[in-house]
């Protein structure tokens, strides 16, 4: 999205992506205003409206775009649903904020920063720019380092009883494995892992460090266990994440309260460089490949 530019119809029909070369461009830009702020009628396609449009004052700003772009990605992912309901619904509900977003649940991830880009308060949407800083956008390594690193901050505050973070950590386990994680794990990876230590099944910050000690230490892990995982990152990332899917945005919603402006958290948070955005156009090119399905 390009700054200053207000595109307010931005739908995947709208949406262009080349064969090959996945490069996504966007049609029908007869309505773009470059403007920060601006009042206007009503325009563009019903159904793909946001909620500031149905106000009688008509205010807006890029924000509309970022809104725009959460129910695009929840129809890439969603297989062409809209998180607003059925065509005739639509305006309705989403002039009342009444969204559905189970069809994204099973990627915590996604249902996160669609929830957010859905925001019905403009200005508690995220910043275009700011997007791809989600998680939903990591690669495997990143995910793993985020976990790892997380586990290496926990582990400073193991001596402090009273301390925020933990407190605030542990309380995400039932969200994140229920009443223990250890179950879902393999003898043979647990019977490695307790080469480097104890870990208790209750706890989410050991959790962390399987997946740390796991990261860390897979070239020295034995063969079956390196084939339980497969390739490293992506097998060993695949292999946890689907045994405990809201790990990974549980503990990133955690840190962003306790950490997020510590230098050792600083890339997970901050803006990414403009080299790196088109990493968005693999989620575009979900709704192409989706289609063919």
């Amino acid at each position: 999205m390009t700054v200053g530019i207000v595109r307010r119809d931005l739908k995947p029909r709208n949406i262009l992506i080349t064969g090959t070369a996945l490069v996504a461009k966007l049609s029908d830009v007869g309505i773009i205003k470059r403007q920060r702020i601006y009042r206007f009628p009503i325009c563009g396609s019903s159904v793909w409206l946001v909620p500031e449009l149905f106000r009688h004052d008509g205010c807006v700003s890029p924000a509309i775009d970022v809104f725009s772009l959460g129910c695009v990605l929840f129809f890439c992912i969603a297989r062409g649903r809209h998180p607003f309901g059925e065509r005739l619904e639509r305006d309705a509900n989403i002039e009342d904020n009444t969204m559905d977003l189970s069809s994204v649940e099973f990627i915590p991830e996604a249902h996160d920063l669609i929830l957010r880009l859905l925001n019905a308060d403009p200005k508690l949407r995220p910043q275009a720019s700011k997007v791809l800083d989600h998680p939903f956008f990591w690669s495997s390594e990143k995910r793993l380092s985020f976990l790892r690193d997380i586990c290496n901050r926990v582990e400073l505050e193991a001596g402090a009883p009273n301390s925020r973070l933990l407190q605030e950590l542990e309380k995400t386990a039932p969200t994140v494995f229920g009443e223990s994680w250890d179950g879902k794990i393999e003898a043979r990876v647990m019977d490695n892992l307790r080469r480097y230590g104890a870990y208790d099944g209750t706890r989410v910050r050991d959790l962390l460090q399987a997946v740390r000690d796991n990261f860390s230490h897979h070239k020295k892990a034995p063969k079956r266990v390196k084939k339980t995982f497969g390739s490293v990152p992506e097998g060993l990332d695949a292999y946890f994440a689907v045994r405990y899917p809201a790990l990974l945005i549980e503990s990133y919603r955690v840190l962003g309260q306790f950490c997020k402006k510590e230098k050792g958290f600083w890339e997970y948070f901050r803006s990414l460089s403009s080299a790196k955005r088109g990493r968005l156009l693999e989620v575009l090119t979900k709704s192409k490949r989706l289609k063919t399905r």
